[in-house]
């Protein structure tokens, strides 16, 4: 039988162990030269490719959604000045990412926000869309769709 997970704040074995786990590698990492801890972000970085891409839809939603809970949780205990210093660091570390970048990785990196925007106003409209078309059997839509052609077409000045 699984373990019952614990609150969130209520200290358990397990915790502990990952506490004292994370605290050794702080510890470790501040005695990394450039090239060791390049090495290792760059080893980590493989890790977490290779064990995304073998997650399926369900365990990927639940990691992302594990992901903005803990985040949300982190950010409500911080204080207005906490949370000004976090987000000045957050632009002046992706100022410094996109600054290092190649022509190619940028341009990728605007194709991928690009597609995700439209995206998401492709999903948008179409739920409004949906949600505000209620068909009327009453109307005949075909003799009102020829009505409203032919005042754009009178409208259109043909040069």
């Amino acid at each position: 039988m699984p373990r019952k997970r614990s609150a969130i704040g209520v200290s358990t074995p397990a915790a502990r162990r990952m506490a004292a786990r994370a605290a050794r590698g702080q510890s470790s990492r501040t005695l990394e030269n450039p090239q060791q801890s390049q090495a290792r972000l760059q080893s980590d970085r493989l890790r977490h490719r290779v064990q995304r891409a073998s997650e399926n839809p369900q365990q990927s939603q639940a990691r992302l959604q594990s992901d903005r809970l803990r985040h949300r949780v982190q950010r409500a205990s911080e204080n207005p000045q906490q949370s000004q210093a976090r987000l000045q660091s957050d632009r002046l570390h992706h100022r410094v990412q996109r600054a290092s970048e190649t022509p190619q990785q940028s341009q990728t990196r605007q194709e991928a926000y690009q597609l995700r925007y439209f995206r998401q106003r492709a999903s948008t409209w179409a739920d409004m869309l949906n949600a505000a078309f209620h068909y009327n059997p009453a109307l005949n839509y075909e003799q009102l769709l020829f009505f409203r052609l032919a005042i754009w077409i009178n409208n259109v000045n043909i040069v």
